[in-house]
Parts: C-alpha cells; sequence; structure tokens
C-alpha cells in the first residue's frame, strides 16, 4: 500500500530548471542533459510528478556530470499527479 507522505509535500513543478533543454523526441517532450556526443547513455523515469519535477531534473544534471547523455521523456504526457 502507498503511503501518503509523498503526497504531503509536492515538488512545485518548472519548466526551466535544471541545466539541460526541453526538445521533442519521438514525439514527447523529454529534458535532455549531458554531452550528445558522450559514448554512456542514461533514461530517467519520472515518478508521480513528471519530468518537470525539479529534484528529477538535478539527478538528470549530476548523472550528465559524471559523462552520460541523459534522457528525461514526459511519458505522462503533461498530465503529472494532482492532489487537488
Amino acid at each position: 500500500m502507498a503511503s501518503s507522505q509523498c503526497c504531503e509535500n509536492p515538488p512545485i513543478l518548472s519548466s526551466t530548471c535544471g541545466e539541460g533543454t526541453v526538445e521533442n523526441l519521438g514525439g514527447l517532450k523529454t529534458y535532455i542533459t549531458g554531452s550528445p556526443l558522450s559514448h554512456r547513455a542514461a533514461i530517467l523515469i519520472s515518478d508521480i510528478f513528471g519530468y518537470e519535477a525539479p529534484n528529477l531534473r538535478k539527478l538528470a544534471d549530476k548523472v550528465a556530470a559524471a559523462g552520460f547523455y541523459v534522457v528525461v521523456p514526459d511519458f505522462l504526457l503533461w498530465e503529472p499527479f494532482s492532489i487537488w
């Protein structure tokens, strides 16, 4: 059973946070960070708050700083969880 604690303090979503850019990739808006010339890549999948969650983008930026090309697709199609 899921705990209600994750929804008691939801993040403030921001389409402008992070060091990367938002681009259309395969028909999905995607947060992209890191060098496209890297030989290593990572795909990060968002939780219920979506790809605009600041902590997810900070994590993507840290993975990119370790030498990865990182993509975070918007699999929720602009409909992240809302407590209202």
